[in-house]
């Protein structure tokens, strides 16, 4: 097997918020299909599919797997190489005639009631408002839920039930997206649950009814991985409408349930970087799994000044598990046309939004600003969102 095969479009297939199906999360390709207009089968066997696992078998690199080609030349293990691993099992799948997908990650909409800086109407409808005031336009004007326009997916996806063995179900926000509970009860009187393994991505301001913590007692396996980038007001500052002490409630309680297995998501920005050892002693007894950012470029570390990143780097070195994270950020910056200016973006939406980037990261703010942040070309342009 050639060192640059993915096995993902072998076994695996994502539901975009958008309502596409694509081989991973990550990808920034063409889609294989539009599950608003297509059968999911008929996009799994389909020619674009085939063409993607071609490109692999004939040793080529895709470009719409450019995430993990960059996370491989930084030293860090790549969403690719990780599930190489995770589905070896499956190797034998590649170059034969293709079965249904073992995992499936499902995005059933925008819908979600916060506003995170690095996100936007891609992934959250309530984007939206605060897109038309500062550019006049919704981005990225998808259906708060797509699953609206296909109401027969809930029937594919349970004729390919007995074959699957894990399904993420991440947002939008999961838990506002209520109809998929359904799915879970069926599995569950279908007897398959005891094969599956299911995994959640949540900003973790809701809590389900308990009749759905229940449920999750039926799978094989049910993991929780809680979304938070900061501590207190900075992690309310990050993920706007989120407030702390509601989700460290919903944390604790979810982390109290024996048989749910809690990870942490910390999507590293430039909002954040320079407080991961902080954060790292809050949550010493949970596993991180950090998330390093590369769009919008903006806030992606990478992009920030020299001597910014010496003194980040400074401070961060002796934190576990952030090596991966140094050697990122110590590339050089890559700028796009799309990539534009953090302190124009920042105070844009501070003014939108009523807050202070300043009064809420003193210290990072004086660091950034000592480090020439604001005399950066690209800082002086006007601002279009790219998505993360």
């Amino acid at each position: 097997m050639s060192d640059t095969i993915c096995l993902l479009p072998w076994v695996h297939s994502e539901f975009s918020t958008a309502g596409t199906a694509n081989p991973c999360c990550l990808y920034t390709g063409e889609p294989m299909g539009n599950l608003k207009e297509e059968s999911f089968l008929d996009i799994w066997h389909g020619e674009k599919y085939q063409k993607l696992r071609q490109d692999f078998l004939d040793g080529k690199k895709p470009s719409g797997c450019d995430m993990c080609w960059q996370n491989e030349k930084a030293g860090y293990k790549s969403k690719r190489l990780q599930d190489r691993e995770r589905f070896d099992a499956y190797k034998d799948r590649v170059g034969n005639p293709i079965e249904n997908p073992v995992y499936m990650d499902l995005k059933f909409g925008t819908l979600c009631n916060l506003k995170c800086r690095s996100c936007g109407s891609v992934n959250s409808s309530s984007w939206k408002g605060d897109e038309i005031k500062a550019y006049g336009r919704v981005l990225d004007d998808k259906d708060a839920l797509w699953i609206k326009k296909n109401p027969t997916i809930w029937d594919e996806l349970f004729e390919i039930i007995p074959t699957v063995e894990q399904m993420d179900f991440t947002g939008g926000e999961p838990f506002m997206i209520e109809q998929h509970f359904e799915l879970l009860r069926k599995v569950v009187e279908s007897g398959h649950a005891k094969n599956i393994s299911i995994h959640y991505n949540t900003n973790g301001t809701h809590r389900p009814p308990e009749d759905v913590f229940d449920l999750w007692k039926e799978f094989k396996f049910c993991e929780v991985m809680f979304s938070i980038d900061g501590l207190f007001k900075k992690f309310e500052y990050i993920r706007h409408g989120a407030k702390w002490d509601e989700v460290w409630d919903n944390f604790n309680y979810f982390k109290s349930k024996e048989y749910l297995h809690i990870q942490i998501c910390h999507t590293v920005s430039i909002f954040n970087v320079y407080d991961i050892p902080e954060f790292m002693d809050k949550f010493n007894d949970t596993h991180v799994y950090f998330n390093i950012l590369h769009y919008p470029g903006q806030y992606c570390i990478r992009n920030m000044p020299n001597e910014v990143k010496t003194k980040v780097q400074k401070k961060i070195i002796n934190t576990p598990d952030v090596e991966s994270i140094i050697n990122f950020m110590m590339q050089d910056a890559e700028m796009h046309s799309l990539d534009l200016g953090f302190i124009n973006v920042t105070e844009k939406f501070d003014k939108i939004r009523d807050e202070n980037f300043e009064e809420t990261f003193p210290e990072w703010y004086e660091i950034l600003d000592n480090g020439g942040i604001r005399g950066r070309p690209w800082n002086r342009q006007d601002i279009i969102r790219t998505s993360s």
